[in-house]
């Protein structure tokens, strides 16, 4: 659970590329971030390209929003997300990382409020596929 007063938003970055044929929030970062109730906000950003049209009705149906942005340029298209949606605190995802450490992840959060830091980053030699990158 929360324990900060600062708006902490989940960003997805994906692209039509990273979904499967399942449609399932389970099968993605979806539904345990959900779970979780970390997050004030879960949002995909995309490119803004006609592939990423198909994000229009997955949101809908998982009950996540979506921005649609720079088309090469993933750090605009996050700031994006964050400036549009008042994100104090982004934790930036990869749709496709079901197996999402959510204890690591409150831990990561805990840590950069408490140390009142811009980012929290995890040791080089670490399974980053289980964590997310943490920063204000």
């Amino acid at each position: 659970m929360k324990s900060h007063p600062l708006k902490v938003g989940a960003i997805v970055q994906c692209t039509a590329s990273d979904l499967y044929a399942s449609r399932n929030p389970d099968d993605y970062c979806i539904a345990i971030a959900q779970q979780s109730k970390l997050f004030d906000e879960i949002l995909l950003a995309v490119p803004d390209t006609p592939d990423s049209q198909v994000f229009q009705t997955i949101t809908n149906t998982w009950g996540v929003g979506l921005v649609m942005g720079s088309e090469f340029n993933v750090a605009e298209r996050l700031y994006q997300a964050a400036r549009d949606h008042q994100i104090d605190i982004i934790v930036r995802l990869l749709l496709r990382r079901f197996y999402l450490d959510i204890a690591l992840v409150s831990e990561m959060l805990e840590l950069l409020s408490h140390e009142n830091a811009d980012y929290i980053r995890l040791p080089l030699d670490f399974n980053y596929e289980l964590g997310a990158d943490v920063f204000t």
